[in-house]
């Protein structure tokens, strides 16, 4: 199984190259999309403008692009917010044409309509679906394989998103492997793990506010009042405690805000071929030491014989102190 990381700017390319990162992913919004849409109509799912999450001009691609080279780790740019008006369309079109003119022909997207013009028009790009799709069950598949006519553009590999379930992915990795549709199949491992189905989700990931998903709630009976909900807050202030099991720690502690290191036998077993840590907007630091404990996971997985030493292995060694609790797949 291969790693593939996200950055937030091209000064972060070597330092996950150097970590061991296989593949990098990383957004791009020209000064063009931003003059006509600004980040309230997003080219991906990061609509951020005061720190590093994308690359924003295209003289920055020419120089990731002599880095590529360099060290050929490849590099995979997202276009995948959820929906784009027939305008944004023929915009994005255009951008994926010059960023193919560059050798950049990996792009991850989400919107069925982009996904339909690409294949149809046969733009140069291998299409990498985005989880955002919902790649739900064979028969998803079967539709996109049957936009499948000719080689320029292709389907090349499905991202899962994050509810699909291991077993799921083993149905839909044999569906797509059995329709002919692609042979490379990607899962979240690190970072970001979200309780909300990405495919339905349109919030805003901005700087200027928090995320939805990060704003606190309280599932409660649909017959409680307003009133009682909120004493029932009031009595519990001060009384809750980490749902971490392990010291105190920061925020970029190690499998933190989502984990699925236990996994990675099961995923194996499923026929996941990449797997994805999360880290647009995150320090270049920080995402290198995950891919690094990554890479040491996976080695640890070649040298025993036992899921359950594996498990017993790999939480000894990152987890000492226990478990942060914000597993991806619930094992």
């Amino acid at each position: 199984m291969k790693i593939t990381a996200g950055m937030g700017t091209i000064t972060d390319y070597e330092t996950l190259v150097d970590a061991g990162a296989d593949e990098v992913f990383a957004g791009y919004v020209p000064l063009s999309w931003r003059r006509r849409y600004g980040s309230s109509l997003p080219l991906n799912r990061r609509e951020v403008l005061f720190y590093h999450v994308q690359i924003g001009t295209l003289e920055d691609m020419k120089i990731l692009r002599e880095k590529v080279k360099r060290l050929g780790v490849p590099v995979t740019i997202t276009f995948n917010s959820l929906t784009y008006s027939p305008n944004q369309i023929r915009l994005i079109v255009g951008y994926i044409r010059e960023l193919a003119e560059l050798g950049f022909r990996d792009v991850i997207v989400a919107d069925w309509n982009l996904i339909l013009t690409l294949l149809r028009e046969q733009v140069a790009c291998n299409l990498h679906l985005s989880g955002e799709v919902g790649e739900w069950n064979r028969e998803t598949l079967r539709l996109l394989s049957m936009e499948m006519h000719g080689e320029a553009c292709r389907i090349t590999r499905i991202i899962f998103l994050r509810k699909n379930t291991i077993a799921e992915m083993k149905r839909l990795v044999s569906a797509g492997l059995e329709l002919g549709l692609c042979s490379e199949f990607e899962a979240f491992l690190m970072n970001e793990r979200c309780h909300y189905t990405g495919g339905f989700c349109n919030s805003l990931h901005a700087d200027e506010m928090l995320h939805l998903c990060q704003l606190e709630y309280r599932l409660a009976p649909v017959e409680e009042t307003a009133f009682e909900a909120k004493h029932r807050d009031e009595d519990d202030e001060g009384e809750a405690t980490s749902e971490q099991s392990g010291e105190s720690v920061d925020g970029e502690m190690l499998g933190t805000s989502g984990c699925g290191l236990c996994a990675l036998w099961q995923l194996r077993d499923a026929g996941i071929t990449h797997l994805k840590i999360v880290g647009r907007g995150a320090s270049a630091e920080c995402v290198a030491r995950d891919v690094s404990a990554v890479k040491q996971a996976l080695a640890m997985l070649t040298d025993v014989e036992t899921e359950e030493h594996f498990q017993k292995n790999m939480r000894e060694t990152f987890y000492p102190n226990g478990c942060p609790n914000n597993c991806y797949y619930n094992l």
